[in-house]
């Protein structure tokens, strides 16, 4: 599957795992990253399946495009 090519448009979106919970929100994109913000609610364990491992300052995580299975009007899906 190509990668999906996120946009400032994209910016607030929920972003949500391959298996349907919601895991965040797109907090900004640059250069093919996309950057998102962890929902509170999601536990340690959560965010180290989903691989992600270093923050960045504010509190969000890279996500590869290649990981995006597809964007909708308001959401991001993650591949598995």
């Amino acid at each position: 599957m190509s990668p999906q090519a996120l946009t400032v448009d994209d910016v607030g979106k929920r972003v949500i795992s391959a298996s349907g919970t919601p895991v965040g929100h797109v907090t900004g994109t640059q250069d093919g990253t996309v950057y998102v913000a962890p929902d509170p609610k999601i536990t340690s364990t959560l965010v180290a399946v989903l691989g992600w491992r270093d923050g960045i300052d504010g509190g969000s995580f890279r996500i590869d495009p290649d990981a995006i299975r597809c964007v909708t009007d308001d959401e991001v899906y993650l591949d598995d």
